[in-house]
């Protein structure tokens, strides 16, 4: 059975009642253009994506509002060069602060302190993607291990393009989740080590 067509206002409205899978289709509808547009700008395929996603989770997040808009278009493609926007100001302040404390010293010589925390978040994110449901794990686990595109994914997995979409969005949404409840883990650590 073919799923039905909705035009952009009768998705609007459905949205804001909280039916996933108009959302689903809203995401489909403008994902692959955002992500050129983010990957063009930022040049990272994962920071791309994110930055995709996170848009994505935002008009979610703020659902019940989203039927005031008129032009959704207009509304998704500010949204996402805000975030764009955002991203490259974000890796230019973490470029500049890496420079700025160690201008000369390469990441090869790493302070202990410096691979502890590297270490700490490295498990954190390991537990983050093992409390996924496996197919999240293995979709995840392709696309940023392996660097496989979606389309690879959906090969290998025989699986569609958008369930592998579907799929990578829900992944990065619980990772973040995750990463949000166990960031004071980080901030205690990096505390301790600048009291030693």
């Amino acid at each position: 059975m073919r799923t039905p067509f909705y035009n952009e206002r009768e998705l609007l409205m459905r949205i804001a009642a909280g039916d996933a899978q108009a959302f689903g289709e809203m995401y489909m509808r403008y994902y692959d253009r955002l992500y050129k547009v983010a990957l063009c700008y930022i040049k990272e395929h994962e920071s791309a994506e994110d930055a995709v996603q996170q848009v994505f989770c935002r008009v979610w997040e703020k659902r019940e509002s989203i039927s005031a808009i008129l032009n959704f278009e207009a509304f998704i493609t500010t949204a996402a060069r805000n975030e764009i926007i955002g991203t490259m100001r974000r890796k230019a302040k973490q470029y500049r602060y890496l420079h700025q404390c160690n201008p000369e010293e390469k990441i090869e010589h790493a302070t202990p302190e410096a691979i502890l925390v590297s270490r700490d978040k490295e498990a954190i994110l390991s537990e983050a993607v093992a409390s996924l449901s496996p197919q999240q794990q293995k979709i995840y686990r392709l696309s940023h291990d392996e660097g496989m595109s979606h389309a690879q994914i959906a090969g290998e997995m025989r699986i569609s393009v958008n369930t592998v979409k579907w799929h990578a969005s829900a992944a990065l949404q619980s990772i973040r989740c995750f990463l949000k409840n166990h960031i004071e883990e980080l901030s205690c650590l990096l505390l301790v080590i600048s009291l030693c």
